[in-house]
């Protein structure tokens, strides 16, 4: 079992896998990445389509953190981070979705987030120490964070969320009385949220607070998120070809993860989809990379002008936006073309699509489009439940969708947040209290 460390995307650090996660950060300001991915054997290979999601995540759990951990310790943290189901569903002949909404907050998020805190949640108890969580929210992340750590005696968690941006159900998942979680409602869109939290995080005089982040830039987040695309490879691919793998893409963490697969070895291709805040596939024209204010869309949680995660990207292809280009195809897709897909795929289909997973469904279009092909086996990631975006499926298709149980309750538990001007001194005091 090979013990697997860690460095600065800016420097050359050497860490564990418990410092990287506690740190969020480097302190060169530098995003924390694996220094090598680990390599399994051609005999595990060939067993690993036998298993199902949570076996495969304790396989994967081990084989990253084993040395660090134990097998016990493992089989703790996958079991207690994921149990649920992660199916995938074929829509049209070879062309698939991964529903990634089955967790306890319906997102994706609560494959990373539940994983991370089980990660910390081991370290503190051998440490007998406190944790103080910051996270930035554009929609899912927030809720996700909230109920992986609600009930953590030894952690505080302060989510931000920019106010009236976020759909009314994201807003309630976040917002929901939980013990030792403090939502805040925030002036100002997600790039100022994500910005204080690093302020924060880079201020010394708040080194007593403990402080870590559980947004993709933690590296805790991004190593289970590995998991089912190595899952999809296993499950689906065929000899000598590819799957291509479509991913709604905002702050592409969940598409560095996916990189991350294909450079352990696994055979697949990306597309990463974004919306009206089309900075990478501009970047991927260019050359040069230029941040944007936000914008506002229907697949709001992607609404990221400043993708923190690209540096990672950036560090893992050392700089090479040819090398970047040659693994990920990038696309863009308008609010009105998401709408006409959600309606075409339920039309055709009878299968709905969030405003996310509908531009992934676009991307894999897009990339058939351009590559004149349209055999090759394609997964288009669901990101979220579509009952968590009423207005666009009601924009899309005339009619609101049905919460499913779970989200009805949800919807009827108390909730509040603390409302905040875009201010570092006003976060930070309250931090302080």
């Amino acid at each position: 079992m090979e013990h697997i460390f860690y460095t600065s995307s800016r420097s050359k650090q050497k860490v564990t896998f418990s410092e990287a996660i506690f740190s969020g950060q480097a302190s060169d300001g530098g995003l924390f990445f694996p220094i090598a991915l680990p390599k399994l054997q051609q005999k595990d290979l060939g067993d690993l389509k036998k298993l199902t999601f949570a076996e495969l995540s304790f396989f994967l759990t081990t084989a990253w953190l084993g040395a660090e951990f134990g097998e016990e310790v493992c089989n703790d943290i996958s079991s207690a981070a994921h149990n649920f189901p992660l199916p995938f569903s074929e829509i049209r002949k070879n062309r698939f979705v991964l529903e990634l909404f089955h967790g306890p907050t319906q997102s994706f998020k609560d494959v990373g987030a539940r994983f991370l805190a089980q990660c910390m949640k081991h370290v503190l108890k051998k440490r007998s120490e406190e944790l103080t969580i910051l996270t930035a929210t554009s929609g899912d992340t927030g809720s996700a964070v909230a109920d992986a750590f609600a009930g953590m005696s030894e952690v505080r968690t302060f989510i931000l969320f920019p106010d009236g941006q976020i759909s009314d159900v994201q807003r309630q998942q976040i917002c929901m009385k939980r013990e030792g979680v403090t939502p805040i409602a925030l002036q100002g869109n997600f790039d100022d949220c994500q910005r204080l939290v690093k302020q924060a995080m880079a201020d010394k005089t708040l080194k007593h607070l403990n402080l870590s982040s559980a947004n993709s830039i933690n590296v805790g987040r991004l190593v289970p998120q590995t998991f089912y695309y190595v899952y999809l490879a296993v499950q689906l691919a065929k000899e000598k070809e590819e799957v291509l793998c479509c991913v709604p893409s905002g702050n592409f963490g969940n598409v560095t993860a996916g990189l991350m697969a294909k450079h352990m070895g696994f055979p697949l291709r990306f597309i990463a989809a974004t919306n009206a805040n089309d900075v990478i596939p501009r970047y991927f024209q260019t050359g040069t990379f230029s941040a944007m204010p936000s914008v506002a869309t229907y697949s709001n949680a992607m609404d990221v002008g400043n993708p923190s995660n690209l540096e990672r990207i950036q560090f893992m292809y050392e700089q090479n936006v040819q090398k970047m280009r040659d693994d990920l195809f990038a696309t863009v897709t308008s609010d009105a073309r998401t709408l006409e897909v959600m309606n075409e795929v339920y039309t055709q289909d009878h299968y709905l699509l969030d405003p996310h997973g509908a531009v992934a469904w676009d991307g894999v279009d897009q990339y058939f489009n351009a590559h004149a092909a349209n055999q090759q086996t394609s997964v288009s990631l669901a990101t979220a439940h579509p009952a968590k975006f009423e207005r666009a499926v009601k924009d899309a298709l005339g009619f609101s969708p049905e919460l499913p149980l779970v989200m009805q309750e949800q919807m009827k538990q108390l909730s509040g947040a603390i409302e905040l001007e875009h201010s570092y001194e006003a976060f930070k005091h309250l931090l302080r209290s």
